[in-house]
């Protein structure tokens, strides 16, 4: 700066600054002469709203006085929360717009969105470098319609249920069925939209079917049947979760008998009482007898020529093998009435000892096995 005859003509403009959009810097020249601006203007004063050198020239006669300002402008433009507003429900969700330091009125500080839920103002604070930007919103609360539909209804068979939207609202049924009660019996999705005074706009639905538990299970699975008396029949419903009674009285899931009879259990459930009948006949399994020859001459003289079972068992699974004293199998078959004629592999066997073993099953029974001794004499 060079020239004289100011008071302070190092000082004209003052310090460098800052400001905040979408403020102006006003710049005043408060001494007397010719003055011309960095902008080009020749006025007694400026407004600046961009970042920048701003000098000021000042002829005085024969003196020239110049004096420079840093002005520098926060480029962070005023934000909005959005008008004031009315939400259906019992929440909502404020966010900023900007980044920066932010403070909500409710004191929340480190989080950019916030969830109110109750009617008033809210305003937040948002800190830019040195600037800071304030801005305001209403919020009001308004409730939904009160009702609701339960999420499932199950029906028995041939019963019906009663729906109804609530009074005084405007209502609009899924199949627009037109009053405000309906009763229903046919299975399938219905929902209520139901519209407040307020506007508020509130849609529930329901499930409807129709239940068959009494059909779905059957206890005894099928028809009359038979058992071994020695092993009983037990029956186990633990599975189903049921409360079952049983023809004596007895209440439980698991049942043993041992004789025979007409056996039958109830349970009851939302559609009534359900009971299954079966009559169990208890047999006599140990009574067939199963027994081999000890001895038997292949000679062809017509006595006690084959090796044959001596039984009148009603086998399931019969399987028959014939070893030589070393181990070797001789003779097998699969048949009650195939029997063993002495030979091996077209040959005549030894004469000597032979061990036999049956595997068989007889109704209602376990598989078993029978070992012995045979000998075969020429």
């Amino acid at each position: 700066m060079m020239g004289g005859g100011l008071a302070n003509p190092s000082n004209i403009l003052g310090n460098d600054t800052t400001i905040c959009l979408p403020d102006s810097l006003l710049l005043v020249a408060n001494v007397t002469g010719l003055k011309t601006w960095s902008t080009g203007a020749t006025s007694d004063s400026i407004y600046v709203n961009s970042t920048g050198n701003y000098w000021l020239e000042i002829i005085q006669g024969a003196c020239i006085t110049r004096d420079t300002i840093r002005v520098t402008v926060i480029n962070a433009q005023p934000f909005s929360l959005g008008p004031d507003t009315s939400v259906c429900g019992a929440s909502f969700t404020l966010s900023a717009p900007l980044s920066g330091s932010w403070l909500w009125s409710t004191g929340t500080i480190r989080d950019s969105i916030i969830t109110i839920s109750q009617t008033g103002w809210y305003w937040l604070s948002i800190g830019v470098a040195n600037c800071m930007y304030v801005d305001n919103i209403y919020v009001e609360f308004m409730p939904y319609p009160d009702f609701d539909l339960p999420a499932e209804i199950i029906l028995c068979e041939g019963d019906s249920v009663n729906l109804s939207a609530p009074s005084g609202l405007i209502f609009t049924w899924n199949d627009g069925y037109p009053l405000r009660q309906r009763w229903v019996n046919t299975p399938g999705l219905y929902w209520l939209e139901v519209s407040a005074a307020n506007g508020c706009i509130l849609r529930d639905s329901t499930m409807v079917s129709i239940s068959n538990d009494l059909d779905s299970i059957e206890l005894f699975r099928g028809s009359d049947t038979t058992y071994c008396i020695e092993e009983g029949i037990t029956f186990d419903f633990i599975n189903l979760g049921l409360d079952l009674v049983w023809q004596d009285g007895v209440n439980s899931n698991v049942r043993r008998f041992s004789s025979s009879r007409l056996v039958w259990a109830e349970y009851t459930s939302q559609c009534g009482i359900k009971r299954d009948s079966i009559f169990i006949e208890a047999l006599q399994c140990d009574s067939c007898i199963i027994t081999f020859p000890n001895a038997f001459s292949p000679n062809g003289d017509g006595l006690n020529e084959l090796f044959l079972l001596q039984s009148v068992c009603d086998f399931e699974a019969y399987h028959l093998k014939i070893f030589s004293r070393w181990g070797e199998l001789i003779f097998e078959s699969n048949s009650t009435n195939q029997a063993w004629d002495g030979s091996c592999k077209g040959q005549l066997a030894m004469e000597g000892s032979y061990t036999y073993e049956l595997i068989y099953k007889l109704p209602f029974q376990e598989t078993k096995q029978k070992l012995g001794v045979l000998n075969l004499i020429r």
